[in-house]
């Protein structure tokens, strides 16, 4: 308590200063969180028709899997692309739905590498591409909320 009391002008000058950078600091991060959110609510229907778009084309490609393997693999790549995306601005279910999925495409493409394609089969990308669906319904969710305006 005596420091403040024979505080001098410049060293209560110098205390403002550093109150105020870490005020800057706190608006600098509250901004940055708020526009990443607007941007994505703001593409909610794209991502979610660009969702939807990639989940129908693995659907009619897995009818034929052993021929189409290379095919799947990519639009796989491209939905683990777009989910990332979705992975910045998503929160509560729809992040949750998000990791789930991008955690199943992981496993997927990793076990080609390492395991020699023992985990990449039918199975693992049927249940990528339902992830997907799940993915794309929660966005539907997410619509909804927004149109509310909850």
């Amino acid at each position: 308590m005596e420091y403040f009391s024979c505080a001098t002008l410049s060293d209560i000058g110098s205390w403002c200063s550093i109150i105020g950078l870490v005020m800057t600091i706190f608006t600098f991060m509250l901004v940055f969180s708020i526009k990443k959110k607007f941007l994505f609510k703001s593409r909610v229907e794209e991502h979610q028709q660009s969702l939807r778009e990639i989940a129908s084309q693995i659907s009619g490609l897995l009818q034929s899997y052993s021929k189409n393997m290379d095919d799947i693999d990519d639009a796989i790549a491209i939905a683990d692309v777009k989910l990332r995306n979705i992975k910045n601005g998503a929160n509560g279910d729809l992040l949750s739905d998000v990791k789930t999925a991008r955690s199943k495409i992981k496993a997927y493409r990793v076990s080609g590498w390492i395991k020699k394609a023992g985990n990449k089969n039918e199975k693992s990308a049927r249940e990528i591409n339902t992830a997907i669906n799940v993915v794309v319904e929660e966005m539907n969710n997410v619509k909804k909320q927004l149109l509310i305006g909850a």
